[in-house]
């Protein structure tokens, strides 16, 4: 098979793997939507549900970008103002002061279950009615 038609091939298969490999990577201090909110890290809520824990993201070598799904306890990403934000336990105001959601929203509190601008797997299941 001549190159020629094999290349249109390769750059689909290359387009979509680097869109899928995007979906948990991030990024703050270069990412225009939290602009001034450049500490990458990763979040918790605490057991008793009054405050929240962060941790500095973990940097993944062979992706070369932040990846909260390294610590399974850390899944939520944010990006804050100020890196003693970082390694911390603290009330939701501290959060809604100086961090933001990854694509620039504030924080609200209590903190919803999902990412509402997430991917599909991380939005509300629609409950399907009775009889259906």
């Amino acid at each position: 098979m001549q190159l020629s038609k094999m290349f249109p091939a390769f750059v689909v298969l290359l387009i979509q793997s680097m869109m899928t490999s995007n979906v948990e990577a991030f990024g703050c201090k270069d990412n225009y939507q939290v602009w001034g909110f450049p500490h990458a890290g990763c979040l918790k809520v605490t057991a008793d549900g009054d405050q929240v824990t962060t941790i500095d993201a973990p940097w993944n070598e062979e992706r070369s970008t932040y990846y909260c799904d390294l610590d399974s306890e850390y899944e939520r990403q944010l990006c804050c103002a100020h890196d003693e934000d970082m390694g911390h336990t603290f009330y939701p105001d501290r959060l809604i002061n100086n961090c933001k959601q990854i694509d620039g929203s504030d924080f609200q509190w209590p903190l919803l279950s999902y990412w509402p601008s997430g991917s599909p797997q991380d939005q509300p299941k629609k409950k399907t009615p009775p009889g259906l």
